[in-house]
Parts: structure tokens; C-alpha cells; sequence
């Protein structure tokens, strides 16, 4: 691995700059992560495993509807904002900014709005407790400060990820410091204590990410340039795409947060166990998030430049290379991973080593890919993304609920599988295609 990137790094810009925001990223996302499992395990310490279960059903309710009502525009404002600069257009660039800030602010209320009216019938279907209720109208409130997604999109589009990476270690640190203080201090500690503390510092990352991608672009062009340039300039493909984008964001919410509440007809304290083993595989993709973040600005350069073709062969290499990092992480987990459950979280998160074990293959599997979601929207297919992933995850439903009354929690392990490999293999054909047409040769 390490003789690829040293390689790389003296023979390809394009790869120079990629391990550069990369490690940045990394460094801070790992900080962050790590913070955050102390937080993790500070709570879920404090809290029994039923009210842990309570605070995550709670939270995934306004996630759920987050991702469903608020548009966030960070891929628009990447992939419209590079061509912009490509071209040298900055009315353009300046234009394209704040037509994602006007659809993050008003689709944050958006959201808020819909997660309020909703609470009452999701609660009466789902029978939940008057504290569940409580718990997810506190966790409701926070989405009206949502609206951060042009704010990582400005920062990622000019190489700004240290800015980032700052923010989200400072704002961990801030969560952790919050926790700490107030179930270790002198006070009489509540459930809907640690529940306001969740939803303050989250309002307070939102709000300050967004506060820090305005220092930028005042240093750069200055807010008040922005706030006079027409939106006349604004590419008139960028709100399609970003409706197209989010609409695939919201047919992905299957397989990224009803899966709780599927577990939770299997038991609260089912719920609690499978997210802890969740957040920690979260943990382990600390290598392919900052990935993530640092290829779309390229890829998009690259596409934008008529250099698709690079850009694909850079997708499959990071393919590999992930998923050979993954294979030793993995039998790493199975000599160590028993032991550290029960030590840092208690036993039954330590007896159920096997749902671990093969929630972590199939995370590893969706993991190798990371790089091919973002060339994806990069070469245009957004579109063909949304349906893709409406498929993949119709599939997702009828396994998961028509099987979890016979295999419990594995229900939803078999049907994350079957999505990512619909999704995956349906992009890959696609890209393949759409390669043959636009340019000689194959790849595979």
C-alpha cells in the first residue's frame, strides 16, 4: 500500500493531491471517530440497554425524514462549481453557491415541518412510548438547522478539508466535553438530559460549518458579492440535479436508517446491539470516508477535462487496495473483536460476535466501492443513480420484512447484501457502457 501511494505521488498530480486531502481528512475523521465512540461508550454506560434503544429510534426518526425532506446541494455545488472554475466563470461559480444555500435553507424548514406533522401517525402506527415521542420531537427540532450542505460543498470544491476536518474534531470534542460533564459532575443525570445534549451540539456543528464556509468565501470574493450575484448565472441543470441527487438520497433510506426500526421487531434491545456494531464498522471505514470527500472534486475535474476514462481506472485501484486493507482488518476482528465488546461496551454486545462478523463482510463489500458513487454523479448518470437505488432497496424491504419474523436480525444482513450488490453491479455495467460509447477500449 505504502509503495502505490509513494509511487503515485511522484508520478500523478491527480494522485499527489487525492492522498493529500485524503490523509487530511483522514486524520480529522478518525479524530472525530474516536471521540465520538468515547461519547458512545460514555452513553450507552450511563443509559440501560433499553433507553440506549430508546435515544437511537429517537434520532433515526429524524434522520429518516432529514433525508427524505432536506435537499442537501454539496454534489450540485461540487460538480457545477468545478466546471465553473474550469471555465474561469465566477459569476457562474458565485451564482451556483448561493442557489445552494437557497435550497438547503429552504428545504431545512422543509424538513422540520414534515418531521413535526408525521411524529403523531408514525407514533400511533408504531405504538411508541410517550418518552419515544418526547425524545423525537426534541431530535425534530434540530432539522430547521440543517443546512450545512453547501457549506461542505464550497469547502471540498477549493481543498479547504483541513477547514473540515478542524470543525468536526472541535465539535466532537465539544459533544464529549458536554457528556462528560454532565453525567460525571454534580448533577442528577436524565434521559432527556443526554437527549438535549445530542440535539444542542448537533445544532451547533450544523450552524458552525456554516459560519466557517462564509469566512471562506469572504476572504475569497466577500458575502456581499455573493448575496448581489444573479442567479441568472447559475447553471439551469443545478436544481434538476440536485432534486435527482436527493431523490436518490431518499430512496436510499431503506438500507441506511429503517433498519432499526425492522430490529425493533425483534427486540429495544436488539436495536441497541446492532447500532453499536453499526457505528463501530463506521469506525473502520475511517479509510474509504476521506476517500470519499477528497475524489469527487477530482473526478469531477477529470470528467470535466474529457478524462473520464482516468477517472474510472482510479475507482478500481482504490477498489483493490481497500478491499486487501479490509481482509486483514477483518481477521484482526476476529481474534480481538469479542473481548473489546465486552470490555468497553458490556457483555451483550460481546455474545452476539457473529452478527458482528458478518455485518462487518457485508459493510466491507459496500465499503471497496466508495469511490464509484461519487464517479457517478460526476459523469451525469443521476438519474439512472435514483432508479438504481429505488430498485435495489424495493428489494431491500420485501426481504428484510418478509424474513425477519423467521431469521430476526440476519433479515436485514441478507438484505443489505442483495442492495449493494444490485447497486454496484448495475453502476459498473452502466459505467462500462457509457465508456464504450464515449471513448475506445474497456474496462473491467
Amino acid at each position: 500500500m505504502s509503495n502505490f501511494i509513494t509511487k503515485r505521488l511522484h508520478s500523478s498530480p491527480f494522485w499527489n493531491k487525492l492522498f493529500k486531502n485524503a490523509s487530511i481528512a483522514f486524520f480529522g475523521t478518525t479524530a472525530a471517530s474516536v471521540i465520538e465512540l468515547i461519547s458512545l461508550a460514555v452513553t450507552v454506560q450511563f443509559l440501560e440497554v433499553s433507553a440506549y434503544g430508546l435515544l437511537v429510534l429517537a434520532q433515526q426518526y429524524m434522520i429518516l425524514i432529514d433525508g427524505i425532506a432536506n435537499f442537501q446541494s454539496w454534489q450540485a455545488v461540487i460538480k457545477f462549481g468545478t466546471d465553473a472554475k474550469v471555465h474561469n466563470d465566477e459569476n457562474r461559480l458565485l451564482a451556483n453557491m448561493k442557489t445552494g444555500f437557497l435550497v438547503d435553507g429552504v428545504t431545512a424548514v422543509l424538513g422540520m415541518a414534515v418531521a413535526l406533522l408525521l411524529l403523531p401517525i408514525v407514533a400511533s402506527f408504531l405504538s411508541w412510548s410517550e418518552m419515544l415521542i418526547s425524545a423525537a420531537f426534541l431530535f425534530s427540532l434540530e432539522i430547521v438547522f440543517h443546512i450545512e450542505g453547501s457549506s461542505i460543498g464550497i469547502l471540498r470544491l477549493f481543498d479547504k478539508f483541513d477547514w473540515v476536518a478542524i470543525h468536526g474534531v472541535v465539535n466532537a470534542a465539544l459533544k464529549l466535553l458536554c457528556l462528560s460533564i454532565y453525567i460525571f459532575g454534580p448533577f442528577s443525570c436524565t434521559f432527556f438530559g443526554i437527549v438535549t445534549i445530542y440535539v444542542a451540539t448537533d445544532i451547533i456543528k450544523h450552524i458552525s460549518l456554516l459560519v466557517v464556509a462564509l469566512i471562506f468565501i469572504s476572504r475569497k470574493y466577500s458575502i456581499r458579492r455573493l448575496f448581489k450575484t444573479s442567479l441568472q448565472f447559475s447553471d439551469k441543470k443545478m436544481v434538476n440535479f440536485t432534486i435527482w441527487s436527493n431523490l436518490g438520497t431518499t430512496v436510499d433510506i431503506p438500507v441506511k436508517y429503517l433498519d432499526v426500526f425492522i430490529i425493533s421487531a425483534v427486540s429495544v434491545e436488539m436495536v441497541a446491539i446492532y447500532k453499536v456494531y453499526k457505528q463501530l464498522l463506521q469506525a473502520f471505514s475511517l479509510l474509504t470516508s476521506p476517500i470519499s470527500a477528497a475524489i469527487m472534486p477530482q473526478i469531477s475535474e477529470l470528467v470535466s477535462r474529457d478524462k473520464s476514462r482516468d477517472a474510472y481506472k482510479a475507482v478500481l485501484k482504490i477498489r483493490n487496495y481497500i478491499a486487501a486493507l479490509l481482509v486483514v482488518v477483518f481477521v484482526l476482528c476476529i481474534f480481538a473483536a469479542p473481548t473489546l465488546l465486552e470490555l468497553f461496551f458490556g457483555k451483550e454486545y460481546a455474545v452476539n460476535i457473529v452478527l458482528f462478523l458478518a455485518l462487518f463482510i457485508i459493510q466491507a463489500y459496500g465499503i471497496s466501492y466508495v469511490a464509484l458513487h461519487p464517479y457517478f454523479y460526476a459523469i451525469g448518470k443521476v438519474k439512472a443513480d435514483t432508479f438504481i437505488t429505488l430498485i435495489a432497496n424495493l428489494m431491500y424491504l420485501v426481504i428484510a420484512f418478509a424474513l425477519v419474523g423467521y431469521i430476526d436480525v440476519y433479515a436485514v444482513l441478507l438484505a443489505m447484501a442483495v442492495q449493494f450488490a444490485i447497486s454496484i453491479q448495475s453502476k459498473k455495467i452502466i459505467v462500462s457502457k457509457w465508456l464504450n460509447t464515449t471513448e475506445k477500449g474497456y474496462i473491467t
